[in-house]
């Protein structure tokens, strides 16, 4: 009952306005029951002092920056935490916060370790019951980096593998295969990058224009009159301020321009970034399948598109960073 009333909170308070976009429901869902657990485990009593319960709480809270998460790590090191614990919190922090990278790797090596050792210590997790529901996590999270490298035969072998080893969580691997094959079809689109949409005054752009030298465009498409997307738009500034000196161009497209709605929001937010309007029949959003607003797309210079969905989302960092670019940068 614990677990399933602090999943609940978490979906009301953080999840439930991913859901609303089809390519973030199934990982929404999974990043809520590893929370979950997690939390829920740590406010278990397993022995320890007071210092190493709290340093635990922390690496299991919601830690956003690697860099964060590190420094509880080093103080849980100190503090004589198990290694597991720490390990475990690196795991789940890389499948949130979607850190595909090198630490992942080895945490994912250090935990299969330990289980091929049989030094795998269940009073030792905050998240897991057995071994084996441990091995099914490693085998997805392994799954998520083989998909970053493009390597289609390892994640559906490690995908299978992990719904063998936790067949409970088969709905939760199930809704993430969805959300992959929709990315997948999503990636394949290409963005007319000679074709003309009007900024808000009226001047005629094309995303060849826009991009010039740089590396990628972010086009952020949103609508007039709703809360959701009013509230992006000063985030919009601070991406720009972030994006554009690594070579990236934030630009706003509006799909619904009532009476002027885009060029009335760009002088009530000082919006400097180039602010277009898709026009009537709204083609720049029929080609990019823009179902709902705020939708993202980040857009190479020659049309490939390398992310689709929310525009705040761990997704988003991950298609960054595979560029070079940090979207947490000062």
């Amino acid at each position: 009952m614990k677990i399933c009333v602090i999943c609940g909170q978490f979906w009301e308070d953080f999840l439930r306005p991913l859901s609303t976009f089809k390519t973030s429901r199934g990982v929404a869902w999974l990043v809520c029951l590893l929370l979950a657990v997690g939390i829920a485990r740590a406010a278990d009593p397993v022995g320890l002092a007071p210092l190493q319960e709290e340093i635990i709480n922390r690496l299991y809270g919601p830690v956003e920056r690697p860099a964060d998460l590190e420094e509880f790590a080093a103080r849980a090191v100190a503090l004589k935490v198990p290694d597991q614990t720490i390990a475990e919190a690196r795991l789940a922090f890389g499948i949130r916060t979607r850190t595909l990278d090198a630490r992942l790797e080895e945490t994912i090596r250090q935990l299969h370790r330990l289980r091929e050792d049989h030094a795998w210590r269940k009073e030792d997790s905050r998240l897991f019951n057995t071994d084996t529901e441990a091995e099914g996590v490693l085998c997805f999270a392994s799954a998520l980096l083989a998909d970053r490298a493009g390597n289609a035969p390892e994640y559906e072998r490690c995908m299978k593998e992990a719904f063998w080893l936790n067949p409970g969580s088969g709905s939760i691997l199930a809704g993430e295969l969805r959300v992959h094959r929709d990315m997948a079809d999503l990636l394949k689109l290409r963005v007319p990058m000679h074709k003309p949409l009007k900024n808000s005054v009226g001047d005629a752009k094309t995303m060849t224009d826009l991009i010039g030298s740089n590396n990628a465009l972010l086009l952020v498409f949103w609508t007039s009159g709703n809360d959701l997307n009013a509230s992006l738009l000063d985030t919009l500034t601070d991406y720009a301020a972030k994006l554009e000196p690594q070579k990236v161009i934030v630009v706003g497209i509006n799909v619904q321009d009532l009476h002027g709605s885009a060029e009335l929001e760009r002088k009530k937010h000082n919006i400097k970034i180039p602010w277009l309007v898709d026009s009537i029949d709204r083609p720049m959003s029929k080609i990019l399948r823009v179902v709902n607003t705020p939708t993202a797309v980040l857009v190479l210079p020659d049309g490939t598109v390398s992310y689709h969905g929310f525009p705040r989302s761990a997704a988003l960092d991950s298609a960054l960073k595979v560029l070079s670019v940090d979207l947490s940068a000062n």
